[in-house]
């Protein structure tokens, strides 16, 4: 018994051995890490073109084993002279895929759900963390690390069109 107390109070020893300097250098280290990974998110990702519409810095993450949602982001920018409306339709490895919206309702933030998402001529949408974006409902398959995922849509109530989200 004595033996192990001399072991917890070696082990508290060490760890508290870090000094203040070392805890906050780990400490931005860490948030250096956070801001870069987010400056990167996208970056890598090809431009896709469909009917008129341009999709740039596409990405996804995939969500954790208990996690049952996701959310896409991207610029889209429609080069065309028409409106281009977009309507969810389908999202690989989900159930479910909506455009949402972040509102602020007093104190309260919240998504809300949007019938389609309108683009006006020579005008870009960014979907991003925090603002508009694409919700993967309901995970129905575990994805592989890495694995991009597609993404359909409806647009101008005609044609269906697909894009690629690389996973970040």
């Amino acid at each position: 018994m004595l033996k192990l107390f001399f072991i917890l109070i070696l082990s508290i020893g060490l760890v508290s051995c870090t000094s203040d300097k070392d805890k906050k250098k780990q400490v931005e280290d860490h948030k250096g890490n956070h801001s870069a990974q987010e400056k990167k998110a996208g970056a890598d990702s090809p431009a896709q073109m469909q009917e008129g519409l341009k999709l740039e810095g596409a990405y996804y993450v995939i969500p954790g084993e208990a996690m049952k949602m996701a959310a896409a982001y991207g610029t889209i920018t429609n080069t065309t002279d028409d409106i281009m409306a977009l309507k969810a339709s389908s999202a690989k490895f989900f159930k479910t895929l909506e455009i949402h919206q972040t509102i602020k309702k007093g104190d309260v933030t919240m998504m809300e759900p949007m019938e389609s998402l309108e683009i006006p001529p020579g005008e870009s949408v960014q979907l991003k963390p925090g603002g508009m974006h694409f919700m993967l409902i309901e995970v129905q398959e575990k994805i592989p690390e890495g694995t991009a995922t597609e993404l359909a849509f409806e647009l101008n109530d005609e044609k269906m069109i697909k894009f690629n989200f690389p996973a970040q």
